[in-house]
């Protein structure tokens, strides 16, 4: 009834959203992805995929835990328009195409 036997392949949704998709293998791995992800919304200022299967959204593990992170002070948006769901603010798409490089400079040189 909370599930299916059914999974869904979501691993096309990072590339037809043309963002940064992280796929952890475990536990340990989606703690920090989450935490990479984070620093990364912010650094690209784009939303950042982090895609879990069934099995490790349902499992159980000790983690290592990082440092906490200093919270961000409370600012207004560079640009409100950007976070408007228009269609005529989606169609203005040419910076995120733009970026794509520096996501695949960064996917080559990230552990």
């Amino acid at each position: 009834m909370h599930s299916s036997q059914n999974e869904q392949d979501s691993r096309c949704y990072g590339e037809f959203a043309r963002i940064v998709m992280l796929e952890p293998a475990n536990q340990q791995e989606a703690y920090e992805m989450t935490r990479e992800a984070l620093g990364l919304s912010e650094r690209f200022q784009i939303p950042i995929l982090v895609r879990l299967v069934t099995r490790l959204a349902h499992s159980r593990a000790v983690v290592r835990l990082g440092e906490p992170r200093a919270e961000n002070p409370v600012t207004r948006a560079a640009n409100p328009n950007a976070w408007i769901l228009l269609p005529s603010n989606a169609a203005s798409n040419g910076a995120l195409l733009e970026r794509q490089k520096t996501f695949l400079e960064w996917s080559g040189s990230t552990p």
